[in-house]
């Protein structure tokens, strides 16, 4: 009973300040419509608003800068991707392009010395090579039905090769100048001395033997194919001397160094016998560069 009496009191309060209330509210209402007072009033509450405005906007504004950024980073690392592709891609085309550059200028170089042979010719290309220290042959794309025999002369754009030694339809086998089995008749381009280039299973080294102390040979004479015996047309490049050392018997020991590019030439050209221009060979660029390369 109490507690209802004391809520009956507490009603007409209430009520009051409730009415107060709405009366203050209405003459806020007329004041402000009526005179510029409360104007002054609220531009001076601003600068009271404007921090915790401020603050309260801190948020969002802090939301939209870390979604900018991780958008941002998303954006360039995609673009970081894309270019690495790109690096790679033009990487790839250089060396591409190297490559295809290079050929070009070992195809030129072997037709000059195609056309310097003035015979016919037939370029192959290498499908295997041996270069075992009993065995030193090369497989070639090109066989009896381009019209290869046994026997043929094979030339690279530096000088001789080597010979076919078995032929099948498709592809022929090659025995290069530097396997042991191989003896070539040559000659001494200065002064035309002739002397047999033998093999020695070095893809790097040729022998010429049975060359008397007297023999006038010197470091840095080049060999050509003397075209004697029929089993090489004349005047080829063959090789070149890089060392003659008197082992105090009766022959000099001289070795020579094979002009052809017999572990890098990737196509060969396969000649038919006729006349060929016996074009000088210009003199080794230094021929303890060379010697040395086969100590």
């Amino acid at each position: 009973m109490d507690s209802f009496q004391e809520d009956r009191r507490g009603a007409p309060s209430s009520f009051l300040a409730f009415f107060v209330c709405i009366v203050l509210s209405l003459l806020l209402l007329v004041t402000d419509h009526k005179s510029t007072y409360l104007e002054k009033v609220r531009s001076a509450m601003t600068y009271l608003i404007y921090p915790i405005q401020v603050v309260g906007a801190l948020p969002s504004k802090l939301g939209r800068a870390t979604s900018g950024v991780l958008t941002e980073r998303s954006k360039l690392n995609a673009r970081l991707v894309w270019l690495e592709q790109q690096n790679l891609l033009l990487q790839t085309k250089a060396q591409q392009f190297e490559a295809l550059r290079a050929e070009n200028a070992r195809l030129r170089k072997l037709f000059a010395a195609a056309r310097r042979t003035a015979n016919k010719y037939l370029m192959a290309e290498l499908l295997e090579v041996s270069l075992e220290a009993f065995s030193q042959r090369i497989i070639i794309d090109k066989g009896s039905q381009r019209g290869v025999y046994v026997g043929q002369s094979v030339i690279d754009a530096d000088g001789v090769m080597g010979q076919v030694t078995h032929v099948y339809p498709l592809t022929s086998a090659v025995t290069l100048i530097t396997d042991p089995s191989a003896a070539i008749p040559v000659e001494v381009q200065r002064n035309a001395l002739r002397a047999i280039l033998f093999g020695t299973g070095s893809a790097h080294q040729l022998e010429l033997r049975h060359l008397s102390k007297l023999a006038d040979v010197r470091e840095g004479d080049v060999l050509v194919t003397s075209g004697l015996g029929g089993r090489y047309p004349a005047g080829f490049p063959v090789a070149r001397i890089v060392r003659i050392k008197d082992t105090g018997e009766a022959f000099l020991s001289i070795l020579a160094r094979p002009m052809a590019d017999l572990n890098r030439s990737k196509e060969v050209l396969l000649i038919w016998p006729g006349g060929v221009e016996k074009t000088p060979v210009p003199p080794a660029p230094g021929v303890s560069e060379l010697t040395g390369d086969m100590q």
